[in-house]
């Protein structure tokens, strides 16, 4: 082999080496950076159910006229509620993992489904009445006028934005 086909050789492997070194770096870079945005994804969405409360009660603060007091009450009734409320939504999320994670070749399958299913059941009716509460909760604060005006609202008006309306105009 030439001088020159030996020099071409080992700057190519050179070239080879560096390259793949700095495409392994980015793919690290980028797996990081997959990860990081994936992490303020996570935030930004606990953050927007957070501010999904304070939306609401902005919302029929401004449609219903409420004055501080009504306010101050209301965004105690859906502060108080939140705890329960996050209990209900990790409930429902370990419930479908668990019915996902089920193997339909378990001899006992057909019970495991049926006791996940009640549980879901059990889930959903809880986090029927507490809705039911917090909407109590409210109607008690309201004067006859604005518990009028609620009454007249769609689902979608009651100051939770544009997805419940959108979703609501759907049905």
């Amino acid at each position: 082999m030439s001088k020159k086909n030996l020099s071409v050789m080992i700057a190519s492997i050179a070239l080879l080496v560096v390259g793949g070194s700095a495409i392994s770096q980015e793919a690290d870079t980028n797996e990081i950076d997959r990860g990081e945005r994936h992490n303020q994804t996570r935030q930004k969405h606990g953050e927007h159910r957070s501010n999904d409360a304070q939306r609401m009660v902005r919302g029929m603060a401004r449609r219903l006229d409420l004055d501080d007091t009504q306010v101050e009450q209301m965004t105690n009734i859906v502060e108080s509620a939140r705890p329960e409320m996050e209990l209900l939504r990790e409930s429902n999320r370990e419930n479908r993992k668990a019915m996902r994670d089920l193997d339909v070749n378990d001899p006992d399958y057909g019970a495991q489904l049926q006791n996940l299913a009640a549980a879901k059941g059990a889930l959903e009716s809880s986090s029927v009445e507490l809705r039911g509460r917090i909407r109590a909760e409210i109607h008690a604060i309201l004067t006859p006028e604005q518990q009028q005006q609620l009454a007249a609202m769609g689902p979608g008006d009651r100051g939770r934005g544009h997805r419940s309306r959108d979703r609501a105009q759907a049905q």
